[in-house]
């Protein structure tokens, strides 16, 4: 179970987890993309061209002598890059939220971001029947299933064929 921050914006509810972020570790700037964080976007991909492009630079195309040097610098940068990604990348998705109109509503604890929204819509001490405590109206769907009807003709049911030989 994670910690997921609840954000509200009108009728729309998005949860942001607490803490590592996994994918903004190794997507190297396509986590950010996809998430829509442009200004940080832009910059994980000028940084993983620059770092990337200039390793290419070094091993092919220059004959310097502290080449070693240079690619063992830039070679440990890529690590440092990865882990500022992952330790800041759900407070950069945080922030970009507030910056379009999202407001805190709270930590839940879940499995998953959707786990945490149904938390925070349906509360587990909410009892059935009761008007909720948001200011939208959502639909409660039923939780049991229908009970199982006998069969009220047994010969109803298809006979199977006998072949003769």
């Amino acid at each position: 179970m994670k910690q997921y921050m609840i954000y509200q914006r009108r009728d729309s509810i998005q949860a942001v987890k607490q803490g590592w972020s996994w994918p903004a570790m190794f997507g190297l700037g396509i986590w950010s993309l996809i998430k829509g964080l442009w200004a940080v976007s832009a910059g994980m991909v000028f940084i993983t061209i620059y770092t990337y492009g200039n390793l290419i630079d070094e091993f092919l195309i220059r004959e310097t002598p502290d080449r070693d040097l240079v690619a063992a610098i830039l070679l440990g940068i890529l690590p440092i890059y990865a882990v500022i990604c992952g330790a800041m990348g759900n407070h950069w998705l945080e922030r970009d939220m507030m910056s379009r109109g999202y407001h805190k509503q709270g930590m839940r604890i879940a499995a998953s971001p959707a786990g945490a929204v149904m938390v925070y819509v349906y509360p587990p001490g909410q009892q059935e029947g009761q008007a909720p405590e948001h200011p939208f109206e959502y639909t409660v769907y039923p939780t049991q299933q229908p009970a199982v009807l006998p069969r009220q003709d047994q010969t109803a049911l298809p006979q199977r064929r006998r072949f003769r030989n």
